[in-house]
């Protein structure tokens, strides 16, 4: 279990936090890195990522071994201990959508942070994926303009298809596109010839269409479970390490009248299958109307 010494929103990893309702969970000295100006908000950091300097991280969970570039941006992302590199400038998004048929999906997405969504190819505006001009991505990868738009569609990057719902991994077998069926579409990815096949196969979608499928509701409970594990966290280290937790820090949890059950179930789970400790040493929590002395 991460442990979590502070939580604020934002937090600039290296200045002091500012007390707020929102959660982040961060880790201590034990293997988590993260550079200076780097912002953590509502999400589980585990110990094997590094975050780059001005990093922003949003609603993720991170228990692989992510290398997060310098002024990077991730967003909403449930990693099943994915191993990933982000080059520095890159945004990652995970979204939950909806097809048209009703059923419930979710589809990766790889920019550039500096990238003008509506600028159009030969444009007065420059026009850019991954912050590079278009013929980059295209002599790195094979990737042509025919593969991006239909012949009478604007040339931007908004309704560019570039990123994939659903894989052929062979004759008649699909599977749900994952991180690494977009990554190498960031600066300096390599991709293999069968990986191109695939990609040009598969059921993509654009930006402009992503957003159009948005399931707002999956969005949002995602970020409510993310929510309750910070909090849980907290919870679990507070009870078996008190002495690193700053004080005060369930405070913050009170306005939420649904955190109460929820931290006497996770105290009582411990009490069950924690250890026994000798002396420990008095805590505090303060948890919506109640005051509990551990």
């Amino acid at each position: 279990m991460p442990l979590p010494i502070s939580y604020t929103t934002p937090v600039s990893c290296g200045c002091q936090p500012t007390p707020s309702r929102s959660f982040i969970l961060m880790q201590d000295g034990s293997g988590f890195a993260a550079n200076e100006g780097a912002v953590v908000i509502n999400s589980v950091i585990g110990h094997a990522t590094t975050l780059g300097t001005k990093a922003v991280v949003t609603h993720c969970r991170l228990q692989g071994l992510w290398q997060v570039g310098n002024d990077s941006f991730l967003s909403g992302i449930a990693d099943a201990a994915e191993e990933a590199r982000v080059e520095d400038s890159v945004a990652i998004f995970q979204r939950r959508i909806v097809a048209h048929d009703g059923t419930s999906n979710t589809v990766w997405t790889v920019f550039g942070v500096d990238d003008n969504l509506d600028a159009r190819m030969g444009g007065g505006v420059p026009s850019t994926f991954c912050n590079e001009d278009w013929s980059v991505l295209f002599a790195r990868t094979g990737i042509c303009q025919s593969d991006l738009w239909f012949p009478e569609t604007p040339q931007c990057l908004a309704t560019a298809r570039l990123f994939p719902v659903w894989i052929l991994k062979g004759t008649g077998v699909s599977s749900k596109a994952n991180l690494k069926d977009v990554l190498w579409l960031q600066p300096g990815g390599q991709v293999s010839a069968t990986q191109l096949v695939q990609w040009r196969e598969s059921w993509r979608v654009s930006l402009q269409t992503i957003m159009s499928m948005s399931d707002t509701l999956a969005e949002f409970a995602w970020r409510r479970e993310l929510y309750f594990a910070v909090g849980d966290a907290h919870t679990r280290s507070s009870l078996m390490h008190p002495e690193k937790v700053a004080a005060g820090a369930c405070d913050h949890s009170k306005p939420n009248q649904c955190l109460t059950p929820f931290f006497c179930k996770t105290a009582v789970s411990l009490e069950l299958t924690a250890p026994p400790i000798a002396s420990p040493p008095p805590l505090l929590f303060c948890v919506g109307p109640l005051n509990w002395a551990i």
